[in-house]
């Protein structure tokens, strides 16, 4: 539940993008973009920590909070896809590349967790940080996605 909190918080301050009649210079965009990206870094480790949380009594609660989080996830990324279709074909290209690659990491996610429906106690530990590993990196990866859009794309 909390990892939900912050992820929706996450996609709601990186996915705006402040409207100002100036443009802001290139480098304070950079700074911006570095402070966002490492804010959503922190989040990541946040969700980690959530994760590690779990003990296998709660490998239902844990699977039903993760599908839930996968399900936002996938959500997020279909947005993304619909503002990719605002902007030229090079920019387009790229970022479908960008999204691919988001939505592998989002698959290789969803392989983690349902391996962990059928995780026993003596596997729980390494199957649960396998899936941690795989939500980290789809995490870190559809983060990076959204800011490359927001900074290619006004909202």
């Amino acid at each position: 539940m909390l990892a939900s909190v912050f992820f929706i918080a996450a996609v709601q301050a990186a996915g705006c993008k402040p409207s100002t009649s100036n443009a802001a210079p290139v480098v304070d965009q950079q700074k911006a973009a570095t402070v966002q990206l490492e804010k959503a870094k922190a989040e990541t480790k946040q969700a980690a920590v959530v994760i590690a949380d779990y003990t296998y009594a709660q490998k239902d609660q844990f699977v039903a909070t993760m599908k839930q989080e996968l399900e936002n996830t996938q959500a997020e990324l279909a947005l993304l896809a619909t503002r990719v279709e605002k902007g030229d074909q090079a920019m387009k290209a790229d970022a479908n590349v960008r999204l691919d690659l988001a939505r592998a990491k989002w698959m290789r996610a969803k392989d983690e967790l349902k391996q962990a429906e059928s995780a026993t106690p003596s596997t729980w530990d390494q199957i649960k940080g396998g899936f941690k590993s795989a939500y980290g990196e789809m995490h870190d990866q559809v983060a990076q996605t959204r800011q490359w859009l927001s900074e290619k794309i006004a909202p």
